[in-house]
């Protein structure tokens, strides 16, 4: 882009302001985009110039028709169908963490009404949460058993938890092995 900058102030109330002329022909269009806060109390000024605001616009328009096809919706529904969608979603979690719960009682349930009782539970399932652990865990603490719950976390495969709870004797010998992260990461692709 070409042009001549003047750094001369127009008058008094204008001396942070720099003037840049721009010939005919030479400017398509030019996108105010918004402002910010700058250094010394300045404010910065956003903008596209140009070919830039076609492009931008382009990639704007390819979002949109890829939002309309992803929703099944006319673009200006887009926020409202968001919107929806993020509700139904908080609604099945709870819901998901709710059956997850009622799963983990179960759980429970059978390994106190098993006839001998068990000494040792293992227990690795990938869709256990750490709360489903938690409830295993508080529901047969004091109960003298030995429990080693695993679950992997679901967006990242190759993390999850292991919860150890037990005569204290058992505890400190599995720790002792604690070290053979092989072994541990075996049980969570498990």
């Amino acid at each position: 882009m070409a042009g001549r900058g003047n750094t001369q102030p127009h008058n008094k109330n204008t001396s942070n302001v720099k003037a840049v002329e721009i010939y005919e022909g030479q400017l398509q269009v030019i996108k105010l985009l918004g402002t910010e806060p700058g250094k010394k109390g300045k404010i910065n000024l956003k903008f596209l110039v140009g070919n830039r605001v076609r492009k931008t616009f382009q990639h704007m328009l390819d979002r949109e028709k890829a939002l309309t096809a992803l929703l099944k919706n006319e673009p200006n529904k887009h926020e409202e169908l968001v919107l929806k969608i993020q509700k139904n979603l908080k609604t099945a979690n709870k819901s998901l963490q709710n059956v997850l719960t009622e799963l983990a009682q179960f759980e429970v349930d059978r390994i106190k009404n098993s006839q001998p009782k068990p000494r040792y539970i293992f227990m690795c399932k990938k869709e256990a949460t750490p709360d489903f652990n938690r409830v295993i865990c508080k529901a047969l603490e004091g109960d003298g058993m030995f429990l080693f719950l695993a679950s992997s976390e679901p967006d990242k495969p190759k993390e999850g938890q292991i919860l150890i709870q037990g005569p204290e004797e058992h505890c400190n010998k599995l720790g002792q092995h604690e070290k053979d992260q092989d072994k541990f990461q075996r049980i969570l692709e498990l």
